[in-house]
């Protein structure tokens, strides 16, 4: 039994040693104040969002709309700034609101490179009068993430929003949830952790035999 809780609390010191980081799930956009809960079913529908830029390497295991009532299916998605789509998912009336005014649907893991600049939109179709909020007087995003300005695609349905500028704190609909990816060791770091973790091996080797001769 000892034999066991030694190495069991060797094995756990080279796992901290290693600096794995368990990142937890974060909403990129947290909170604004003012802004007017708006409807807009008028053309053939507008994909309505924001830009931002990611400050850390992140990986998107979410999407979600503001979710106060809405009667469509509604696609939400992250694209490039040269309009490549990166991830979508799509939010229905039976999705559940998770308490936190939106509802989120899964999507397959897709990483933001720390620095780069995107685009999120929800598509919001005609005729139908989903609530978003429109022109808040502040937002806040985690602080992963930096909030540069307000998008739209026109009335073009689902499609890349383009950031407009015309109203800067705008189009809160969409949203999405992340962890930040934990970045690779460089060789000479693993080189360390391996003599480390060797010089490790040996203490506790050494403390087990002297265990036994005592």
């Amino acid at each position: 039994m000892k034999t066991r809780n030694l190495f069991s609390s060797i094995a756990c010191g080279l796992f901290l040693m290693c600096g794995m980081n368990l990142y937890s799930q974060s909403d990129a956009l947290v909170s604004w104040t003012g802004g007017t809960e708006f409807e807009w079913g008028a053309g053939t529908g507008y994909t309505l969002g924001w830009e931002f830029t990611a400050n850390a390497n992140l990986s998107v295991n979410a999407l979600g709309i503001y979710d106060l009532g809405i009667s469509a299916d509604d696609e939400v998605g992250i694209w490039t700034t040269s309009g490549t789509l990166l991830a979508s998912a799509t939010v229905t009336p039976s999705t559940p609101e998770s308490g936190d005014s939106f509802a989120w649907v899964a999507t397959s893991p897709v990483t933001l490179s720390d620095g780069q600049t995107y685009l999120i939109g929800a598509d919001y179709p005609a005729p139908v009068t989903d609530p978003f909020i429109y022109e808040a007087s502040s937002v806040t995003t985690a602080p992963d993430i930096t909030y540069i300005t307000s998008a739209n695609s026109g009335d073009v349905g689902f499609a890349p929003p383009i950031a407009s500028g015309a109203y800067n704190d705008a189009y809160f609909g969409p949203n999405f949830q992340y962890t930040i990816v934990s970045p690779v060791p460089e060789p000479s770091t693993l080189a360390q952790l391996g003599l480390g973790g060797i010089m490790m091996l040996g203490w506790g080797w050494r403390r087990l035999c002297a265990g036994r001769k005592s």
